[in-house]
């Protein structure tokens, strides 16, 4: 977790030790109901450190809001797909979620009809394999980068346009 500094975690110290030495004596005075409520506030005090703390702390989740930061720089508004033979291949929900889009699946048969009615450059991500490169350069698809969706999980990133020399129907 993040570290809090030296004057927040003092700060912090003297909170949970004030609440704790007053919780003590409403207690040991006849007031449980009193006591209770401090209990109640020095665990809402931790909470709330631990909550800040966590959300402060790069993870796994991070990684995974980088690699969809930089693919949705690259691709903007532009269709993207996943190439695949199934659901299978999805990429991971993680990563979608930092994308923030929804990805749909494109066999490799069905490549030459993905432009549809976009004029502009379209994208597709495929699992890194000599396979599916083979696919993507065959429907004219360019090599942009490639990106980790998930632990261990390479994939690549295309794009097809009409400005690096692609006519629908070649």
């Amino acid at each position: 977790m993040a570290p809090l500094g030296a004057g927040m975690a003092a700060l912090a110290t003297a909170v949970l030790l004030g609440l704790a030495a007053v919780g003590l004596l409403r207690h040991v005075r006849g007031f449980p109901l009193r006591a209770a409520v401090l209990c109640g506030c020095w665990m809402l005090v931790v909470s709330l450190l631990y909550w800040h703390s966590l959300a402060n702390t790069p993870g796994e989740a991070g990684r995974y809001r980088v690699e969809a930061e930089r693919v949705a720089g690259v691709i903007g508004d532009a269709p993207l797909r996943y190439v695949g033979d199934s659901l299978a291949q999805h990429p991971d929900l993680e990563f979608l979620f930092f994308l923030r889009r929804i990805v749909p699946l494109v066999k490799p048969g069905d490549l030459g009809g993905y432009r549809g009615q976009h004029a502009g450059p379209v994208f597709a991500m495929a699992d890194r394999g000599e396979r599916w490169d083979a696919v993507l350069r065959a429907a004219r698809f360019e090599f942009v980068f490639d990106f980790e969706d998930e632990s261990n999980h390479r994939r690549t990133l295309w794009v097809r346009d009409e400005s690096i020399g692609w006519i629908e129907g070649q």
